[in-house]
């Protein structure tokens, strides 16, 4: 799982949407978290990420401290937090924290996100 978690890091630093959902499984609509907004559905999630990184030319996300915990055979939690460089097409840089929890649930032999709260501070 812990390879997973990183494979998922490098698509969203690539701004790789497409590897980003190889990753999610949403078939109990669990629903995401990010910033405070509330996403019943992970397509309405990477839509608007999608539509928000015209903008962005990449980022580079460090991991500080990553946990997992086994809930059992099939279930798992991993929580993180770190920084995120955000580069901007105009040259300029955001900086930002996080802290992050996925809920992973091991489907046809893969471990897949099925629930995420992701939060973000400056």
């Amino acid at each position: 799982m812990d390879s997973i978690f990183h494979e998922m890091i490098k698509a969203g630093e690539n701004l790789d949407y497409n590897k980003l959902t190889t990753g999610v499984d949403d078939k109990h609509s669990a629903g995401f978290i990010v910033g405070g907004t509330y996403y019943e559905k992970y397509d309405e999630l990477i839509d608007l990420l999608k539509s928000r990184s015209s903008g962005v030319a990449g980022q580079h996300i460090t991991v500080q401290k990553e946990k997992i915990t086994v809930l059992s055979e099939s279930i798992a939690l991993l929580t993180a937090s770190g920084e995120s460089q955000i580069e901007l097409k105009n040259g300029s840089v955001v900086a930002t924290k996080f802290d992050w929890s996925f809920v992973y649930e091991k489907i046809d032999n893969q471990w897949k996100v099925i629930q995420s709260h992701q939060s973000v501070s400056r």
